[in-house]
């Protein structure tokens, strides 16, 4: 068990690029990277050191994905939700997690493994197969863990699915570079295990484990976000047909365009304000003291302590008036005040919401996220009517650091029609 030292967010601005403090070195252990198995977490190899750059190289491809992540949202939620004019029961996790699985496979690895389902299996089970995983070894004494993990049950199937992930990413890695190697290779898609191949220049490195690594952190935040503010969607029908306006007044003069999103100040409202009252973590920014550090106040941080930050500037009334709140269009009406205007993009970070982390290691693949979470959001708005289920809202569950949505939330559905339809 990891014991932290909860700092106020005061503190933020001032550690959050200190190098005397390990973001890697506050996590690692917790995640037994050094275990085999688990090392889609480890940050001394290549294999880990790479993904963070090939997520900055995939966001400069963002206005060139926007199209294609919209098919791959349209063609999943049709085979889930299917065009039945009659209202019907969905699982909100299931369909979000479905969704995130999809989109960002095509982002990542291109057409041809976004519709497999046996990869799609393995991207939306992994996660939580390696936090089984993980917790199991954490139940056993420290000195036995580098040995139990070989008997573990949980260990043991997670390895079992990564050699299975390898079976199907090795062949399509050795296809992505037959193709680069060929005449024309700027018509084809961004591809990010293209991408970490070309860099990896030749060196030895797990593309499989790359891979997986960048779904264990990409998967499980953008689920959360949008499964969230889809349940206050359902708690909030008032918001639904504004949302629904602006995503058809701003496609429809724009067309599909990735600067379309970006003019979505209403939907980036609601996701910002879910994401203030909600986060996927109650605490943020975990950092590890690599040495004995004194602050600017004089506040005196040990050598090893496990910092984090309380995330309480969220709940500042001076900042946000009743933050207990919870106020789809409170960011909205911040971009109408100059003071408070640096406050409201979605994806900026400031110590006063720390959903994507703060300074250097702050989340790199926000602005993917992002762009996912509108993209569903506006084709869910567009072709369908949502409610809860009547007696039934979804509701969030606490465990611990982490708020949830109860993983049994459902919503009911039914399919309408569209005023503009979402095409390139």
């Amino acid at each position: 068990m990891v014991t932290y030292l909860i700092l106020k967010d005061q503190y933020a601005e001032e550690i959050k690029n200190d190098s005397r403090f390990g973001a890697h070195e506050a996590v690692d252990p917790v995640l037994l990277v050094d275990l085999p198995g688990f090392e889609t977490m480890f940050q001394g190899s290549l294999h880990n050191q790479v993904p963070p750059m090939a997520v900055r190289a995939l966001n400069k491809e963002l206005v060139n994905l926007t199209p294609l992540l919209s098919e791959e949202a349209m063609n999943c939620l049709q085979t889930r939700w299917t065009d039945s004019a009659e209202w019907h029961d969905v699982s909100i996790p299931e369909t979000v997690l479905a969704l995130i699985a999809q989109m960002t496979t095509r982002a990542l690895l291109g057409p041809e493994l976004c519709r497999n389902p046996e990869w799609l299996d393995i991207a939306k089970s992994f996660t939580t197969n390696r936090a089984i995983a993980v917790a199991a070894v954490h139940s056993w004494p420290s000195f036995l863990q580098p040995v139990i993990h070989w008997f573990l049950s949980p260990c043991r199937a997670l390895r079992r699915q990564i050699q299975c992930a390898r079976n199907i990413l090795l062949p399509a890695l050795e296809c992505q570079r037959r193709a680069y190697r060929s005449d024309q290779p700027t018509k084809r898609e961004f591809s990010n295990l293209a991408f970490i191949d070309q860099y990896a220049k030749g060196a030895r490195y797990d593309a499989t484990m790359a891979q997986l690594r960048i779904i264990a952190v990409a998967f499980q935040t953008t689920s959360d976000l949008v499964e969230k503010v889809i349940a206050r969607l359902c708690k909030h029908p008032e918001l639904i047909q504004p949302l629904r306006e602006e995503v058809v007044s701003i496609f429809g003069k724009n067309g599909l365009h990735s600067h379309s999103l970006r003019k979505l100040t209403l939907m980036e409202s609601v996701m910002k304000e879910s994401q203030r009252l909600e986060p996927a973590v109650i605490i943020g920014m975990f950092r590890l003291a690599k040495e004995k550090v004194t602050l600017k106040d004089g506040t005196v941080v040990p050598k090893g302590t496990n910092i984090a930050f309380a995330n309480d500037l969220r709940f500042d009334p001076e900042m946000y008036p009743e933050p207990e709140t919870f106020d789809g269009y409170r960011f909205q009406r911040m971009r109408e005040d100059p003071e408070k205007i640096d406050l409201t993009p979605f994806t900026k970070t400031r110590m006063s919401h720390l959903g994507f982390g703060h300074g250097k290691h702050a989340c790199p693949g926000r602005f993917l996220a992002s762009d996912e979470a509108k993209l569903i959001l506006s084709h869910i708005l567009l072709n369908y009517e949502i409610r809860a289920v009547e007696g039934s809202p979804p509701e969030l569950r606490a465990r611990g650091m982490f708020v949830q949505l109860d993983p049994g939330a459902m919503m009911s559905v039914k399919r309408r029609e569209n005023e503009i339809t979402l095409h390139g």
